[in-house]
Formats: structure tokens, C-alpha cells, sequence
């Protein structure tokens, strides 16, 4: 069991693409919510990973990051969109091939989506207002 506490979501995710290097646009101003750090960074590495692996022709080349917020106090929502080509909600948990093993990502991807759910969140995928995007908010848990 782990306890929420107060964590900047803009240094969490400018971390994070560090980590994996993937460009990421946080803005200036810091999104505090109260969240499980350690869980969210699980989360949101395991999605962008299993984007980039499903999308072998590009991997990370033009994916990019950006982090927004919406409301404030107990309404204060993080919006992190995943922006670039080939970017579907099927393609971040591809159905598995024939004979295949099956892989981590897809158990991480699983369990990413019940992390975003238990911070008040969902994940959505579709068109943005600069090509397919997949959208996550986080909310305090």
C-alpha cells in the first residue's frame, strides 16, 4: 500500500522524458496534485513505451509530450496528450500476433490504465487539433 502525497506532475513528466527520450512541453507553471508518484511515472513509461514499440518505422522520431491543466483546487485535472503519427488507442495494446509470447508492455499498458483510473482519470485516443493524439488526466487520488 502507498499513500498519496504532493508531487509537481510538470517535474514528474520532464523526468520521465529524460528517461526515455521523448521531447515533452510541461509548460511553466507547476501541476501539484497529490498522487503516487512513483505509480504514475510507472504508468505513463509503460503507455509511452508501448507506443513507441508499436510504431517500429518511427519509434520515437516526431512523438512529442505536452502537459496542460484544466480547473483548480480539487478540480485541478493534469492533461497530458501523446502527440504524433500512427497513434490509435488499438495501437497501444496491439492485439498479439499467432504464436507470439506475450509481452510485459501489454501487462504494463493494462496495469497503467488502472493506475490513471485510481487518480481519477481516463485515457482516450482520436483526432487533435494537430493530427491523432492520446489524451490522460490525472486527478488527486
Amino acid at each position: 500500500e502507498v499513500d498519496p502525497e504532493p508531487a509537481d506532475l510538470r517535474n514528474l513528466l520532464q523526468e520521465l522524458g529524460r528517461k526515455i527520450d521523448v521531447a515533452v512541453d510541461a509548460g511553466t507553471q507547476a501541476i501539484a496534485l497529490n498522487v503516487v508518484p512513483t505509480l504514475v511515472e510507472f504508468g505513463l513509461q509503460a503507455i509511452l513505451n508501448s507506443v513507441v514499440e508499436n510504431r517500429p518505422e518511427l519509434g520515437k522520431r516526431g512523438l512529442s509530450v505536452q502537459l496542460r491543466a484544466s480547473g483548480e483546487g480539487d478540480q485541478l485535472t493534469a492533461l497530458i496528450a501523446i502527440q504524433g503519427e500512427k497513434l490509435e488507442l488499438e495501437g497501444v495494446v496491439p492485439l498479439p500476433e499467432p504464436g507470439s509470447i506475450p509481452s510485459h508492455g501489454r501487462i504494463g499498458v493494462f496495469i497503467a490504465k488502472e493506475i490513471i483510473r485510481l487518480h481519477g482519470g481516463e485515457i482516450l485516443s482520436g483526432p487533435g487539433m494537430e493530427g491523432p493524439e492520446i489524451l490522460i488526466s490525472i486527478r488527486s487520488w
